[in-house]
């Protein structure tokens, strides 16, 4: 029932009446592809580990294809943003079982991409826009991608230790119980 709503978000994504709505409720499906994935980690392992090489060579074959080429699969329904959807649920099984993409992403460079990739998300936008009306048709295409990368990624860096990780140990304080006033301390309030 639930693959049945999924594929009902997506295809509600391609009404054109109340177009926001609509997309609301399609990216809704996304959300229920990632609980159903955190929902049956342990199953879905025990399925992963149980293939033989061959059938994992296969599964990632599948996996790119679909998150590659997703938006390009169909051509009678715009289902490309489920299919990618799907190819990155694949990619994220991958992550998860398989000892080498685990091991590769555990290293150094792609722990911290993956620890400053919300300030990345949040930053990016900002420093392509800058750069853009800055830098327009001064400078080749590629010296702007090869400035724009680091740029990005060095100030999502001091966004992330200036306000992303201060705001998240705040947030971790907040609802933590205060300890009990004794009746001595409580009067003087």
């Amino acid at each position: 029932h639930v693959f049945l709503a999924i594929i009902l978000c997506e295809l509600a994504g391609n009404i054109h009446h109340y177009a926001r709505l609509m997309q609301t409720i399609q990216f809704s499906g996304l959300f229920m592809i990632g609980i159903l994935l955190a929902k049956h980690l342990d199953s879905i392992h025990r399925w992963f580990i149980e293939r033989s090489a061959l059938q994992r060579a296969l599964l990632a074959l599948l996996t790119l294809t679909l998150y590659l080429g997703g938006s390009h699969a169909t051509s009678t329904a715009d289902m490309g943003t489920f299919i990618i959807a799907l190819g990155a649920a694949g990619l994220m099984i991958f992550a998860l079982n398989a000892t080498a993409v685990r091991n590769a992403l555990l290293h150094r460079v792609p722990s911290f991409l993956g620890k400053i990739s919300y300030s990345l998300y949040l930053v990016h936008g900002t420093v392509l826009f800058a750069m853009t009306a800055m830098l327009k048709n001064k400078i080749d295409p590629l010296l702007f991608f090869l400035v724009y990368i680091p740029l990005s990624i060095l100030l999502s860096w001091i966004f992330f230790k200036l306000v992303e990780a201060p705001l998240t140990t705040m947030s971790r304080n907040v609802g933590k119980k205060r300890p009990a006033l004794t009746p001595a301390a409580a009067s003087t309030d």
